[in-house]
């Protein structure tokens, strides 16, 4: 091949095909297009104004059906196909819902398993009462009660809870939302029957009984011992509840069968005859 050729050659591939640029469009001849696309437009109007009922459903449904035509063949052109493009694909239409399926799952999960492994008691007592009686440790009185109590869920052992509950009816605290939290707690145990046996000083007791209506059971039918008044057993001088140092005010007392809310249910029967007969152990001695 001659010098020539190659140079003629080189100039050939060094030079790249350009393409024409776009011819931009006169004043005159977009003018010309709007009036066409307007006239077109008015047509169809009058086309659809000219059409019976029946015609204009029918012309509805032509275009609706190609409409649909055109978006599914549109759809499976640029519908993803690897693993990573539907992932990426989903994840961007549904962010949100799936964030908050999984939070609605943790949550559900995390109620389930509370229920399921929340540790069971064979005697629960409500201590309530106004400041000055606060125990800072229910862990001996809750052992002292448990030679009382027997295993009535037979889980292979005994288990009693106390679950102090500091109440100052007067309301003089400066932390009204513990207050309200306190209070609110309070009238739930006793209106639902989440406590039975009840520990509490005697500015409570009268509380309980002019207010909420609560009534108790007689104890001095179950016992002659000299610190029952009728419905109140004394603690000041049972060994059992030493663990509360300040304890010459308070009085243990249970709740009347009949002055429950679930009253008529074997499960609220049961569970107040073996708690009375808890109570009836304690003031026997």
């Amino acid at each position: 091949m001659s010098e020539q050729q190659n140079q003629n050659q080189n100039q050939n591939q060094s030079v790249p095909e350009q393409t024409p640029p776009k011819r931009q469009m006169s004043d005159i001849e977009r003018q010309k297009a709007r009036q066409k696309r307007n006239l077109a437009f008015k047509k169809k109007q009058q086309i659809l104004r000219d059409a019976s009922p029946e015609d204009r459903e029918r012309m509805y449904h032509a275009v609706h059906q190609n409409y649909e035509k055109r978006m599914q063949v549109k759809a499976l052109e640029t519908a993803p196909t690897t693993f990573r493009a539907k992932w990426e694909n989903y994840w961007y239409h549904y962010k949100v819902p799936t964030i908050i399926a999984i939070i609605l799952v943790v949550f559900v999960g995390y109620c389930v398993y509370s229920v399921v492994t929340k540790e069971k008691y064979d005697l629960s007592i409500m201590f309530v009462s106004a400041p000055e009686y606060q125990i800072q440790d229910t862990a001996p009185l809750e052992q002292a009660l448990t030679k009382y109590t027997q295993d009535y869920d037979s889980n292979g052992e005994v288990n009693v809870t106390v679950d102090g509950l500091t109440y100052d009816p007067d309301g003089e605290t400066t932390n009204m939302d513990y207050y309200t939290a306190v209070q609110a707690r309070f009238t739930v145990s006793f209106s639902e029957g989440l406590n039975l046996v009840y520990i509490m000083d005697e500015t409570i007791y009268d509380l309980t009984k002019n207010t909420l209506h609560v009534e108790y059971e007689d104890l001095s039918q179950y016992s002659d011992n000299p610190n029952i008044d009728g419905e109140k057993y004394y603690i000041k001088d049972d060994d059992d509840f030493s663990a509360i140092e300040n304890r010459d005010g308070l009085v243990l007392v249970i709740r009347k069968l009949d002055n429950l809310k679930d009253k008529d249910k074997e499960e609220t029967i049961s569970r107040h005859a073996q708690e009375l007969e808890v109570v009836k152990q304690i003031i026997a001695e």
